[in-house]
């Protein structure tokens, strides 16, 4: 599966030279041998330019980002095709905006946000915006191309097509169905469970996009079930407000208690405010001593080091939300010693890794 980012930066340093080059692309001299689209330059306080340009090739790629260095003579300093920057970016038309610049010791950038084939990451999930109805919406930030309603896009993370009759767009309190979103808008999807935070639409690529991890909560509970007449609604509320982001959900190994964790203790508040009148479900809570939940890595799961790990610590270890394997440690001491005794074990303060 590949990975991108929104914007896509590179660094390059420029050789030596005095003499100030003609930046001009209209006039300047042979940049590259093989045939290209569009094309920027920016000269360096060093005399010399960057030639930023997109090399056309073959589908599926359809496109190379290519850079060339000319001296203050014109001469090509990285062979006669340029430098190859990348060649997996998500596209197959043009680019939707790029720029080039340079900073005070002559490092060029490169900001690329590709268009061609739809995308969008969904980055909130809200249940029960209209309590009569118990609806769910996801709201989905469209990067690039065009969103249309009922056309069938390529839900990421459970591999099948879904099909949207009425997306939304949203202004105060009042809502619309749109035909066709472009890049920037906020949709809102109706839901019935497709969707977490992070999860990626796309027209048919295989992608997602980084930089929305979970980082360790402040503060700890078990959650008990005040009324065994709704286990059902409570399993359904928890779930859904974990799927909101609202806190996050720990499910112990050792006896499979849950586990609320939030960044503020007022979270747990509205955390059961909302079960008990959105979803008619009471719980209750208890403390629990741990100092940072940490998520674990290991390259060598069966080996005996691991094993002893999980043997020593079953009390402390749990599972988030997505199956996740994550290490509660009781105090600063306890995770210290812990990092140490295990070395081939990594611990990681978010689930991004």
């Amino acid at each position: 599966m590949n990975k991108i980012s929104l914007i896509i930066t590179f660094l390059l340093f420029g050789f030596l030279g005095h003499a100030q080059w003609n930046t001009d692309t209209a006039i300047n001299t042979l940049v590259a041998t093989s045939n290209s689209g569009d094309i920027k330059s920016i000269g360096t306080t060093n005399g010399q330019t960057y030639v930023v340009f997109w090399k056309v090739v073959g589908a599926p790629t359809n496109y190379e980002l290519r850079v060339q260095l000319l001296d203050a003579q014109g001469n090509q300093q990285f062979g006669e095709d340029g430098a190859l920057i990348s060649d997996a970016l998500p596209m197959s038309t043009f680019t939707y905006q790029w720029n080039i610049n340079i900073d005070a010791s002559d490092a060029l950038y490169v900001g690329v946000t590709g268009t061609g084939n739809e995308t969008g990451f969904v980055f909130k999930v809200q249940a029960n915006m209209d309590p009569k109805h118990r609806d769910r919406l996801a709201f989905i930030k469209i990067v690039s191309g065009e969103f249309k309603r009922n056309t069938p896009y390529l839900h990421v993370r459970l591999s099948k097509k879904l099909k949207f009759s009425s997306p939304n767009a949203f202004f105060a309190d009042k809502k619309e169905i749109v035909d066709i979103s472009y890049p920037g808008d906020i949709v809102g999807l109706h839901d019935t469970g497709n969707f977490k935070i992070g999860d990626t639409l796309t027209s048919g690529e295989n992608l997602v996009y980084e930089g929305i991890p979970s980082f360790s909560p402040e503060h700890f509970r078990y959650i008990n079930n005040a009324d065994p007449m709704k286990s059902k609604q409570l399993s359904k509320g928890i779930n859904q407000l974990m799927d909101e982001g609202v806190a996050q959900l720990f499910t112990l190994d050792l006896n499979g208690r849950k586990v609320i964790g939030t960044v503020g203790a007022l979270q747990y508040e509205v955390i059961q405010y909302r079960l008990e009148h959105e979803y008619g479900a009471k719980c209750s809570y208890e403390n629990l001593n741990v100092f940072k939940a940490c998520w674990v890595e290991c390259k060598n799961k069966k080996g005996d080091e691991f094993m002893e790990f999980k043997r020593i610590k079953q009390r402390y270890l749990a599972k988030d939300k997505n199956g996740n394997l994550v290490f509660l440690a009781d105090s600063v001491f306890s995770l210290n010693m812990t990092i140490e005794k295990y070395p081939t074990i990594q611990f990681h303060n978010s689930s991004e890794f």
